[in-house]
């Protein structure tokens, strides 16, 4: 007698909420060797992503309300200007994934709707910081950090520091660094760096269906903590451009 087979497990339907970042989804959904399917395509009705949804027969809306079919996970590009899109999706049941930066209010009302809510925070699921987040986690909290990013990688830094970490109550200095994010974590006897994070595209791809494979995972205390940390650096960089360029 034939043994009975299992019938496969159905992709995981994904709207795309924004298409200028967003697209990294698109490629993201195609290395998942069928674990997800572009379901659809919100924006706000530029060309581009009307064209976009048109190159990848999907059907495109640019209303959450307006969106139909069964959606497992919305991926959400936007920037805060879509916060209320997510918040919409999430009040319908549909699990968000939220491209970085956030605002902690955004997270506050997320998780306030009961529905899976994250933050692609992809950074720290690749194989360098993996590797200095787990040494760090071995360790006692370090006396003092000095990050040398650049401002793009605001958000993913922090991340890594709070996973590596367990805290960003820590005496944090910065400088800037293009297109680099360099960490480095002082004890009484040694020191711990993370020198650079590989951005290989291939790395970044599976790093973000790890994030869309466990959404909702991260606590709600991780996302506050990452958030704040990053609007407050952010408002001091700021001011402090701001003074420079008034002299």
């Amino acid at each position: 007698m034939a043994s009975p087979t299992t019938a496969p497990t159905p992709a995981k339907r994904v709207l795309l909420c924004g298409t200028n970042y967003g697209r990294t989804y698109v490629r993201a959904i195609g290395r998942s060797d069928g674990r997800y399917t572009l379901a659809g395509i919100l924006a706000r009705g530029s060309l581009d992503s009307t064209l976009l949804a048109a190159q990848l027969g999907v059907p495109y809306f640019t209303r959450a309300g307006d969106v139909q079919g069964n959606i497992d996970l919305a991926c959400a590009a936007m920037g805060p200007r879509g916060d209320d899109v997510v918040l919409a999706l999430l009040q319908r049941g549909i699990a968000v994934l939220c491209e970085h930066p956030v605002q902690a209010e955004l997270v506050e009302r997320a998780w306030s709707t009961g529905t899976p809510f994250d933050v692609n925070g992809h950074f720290a699921r690749l194989d360098d910081p993996r590797a200095f987040i787990a040494a760090a986690q071995k360790r006692a909290r370090p006396e003092r950090v000095h990050a040398a990013i650049d401002p793009r990688l605001l958000y993913a830094s922090l991340d890594i520091m709070r996973h590596a970490f367990g805290t960003l109550a820590l005496p944090i200095t910065w400088e800037t660094n293009e297109r680099q994010c360099r960490i480095v974590a002082a004890y009484e006897h040694e020191t711990l760096e993370l020198p650079h994070i590989d951005l290989d595209q291939d790395k970044r791809d599976a790093a973000t269906l790890e994030a869309m494979d466990t959404v909702g995972q991260t606590p709600k205390e991780h996302l506050l903590d990452v958030s704040r940390a990053t609007e407050e650096v952010a408002r001091r960089w700021f001011s402090g451009a701001r003074a420079e360029a008034g002299r």
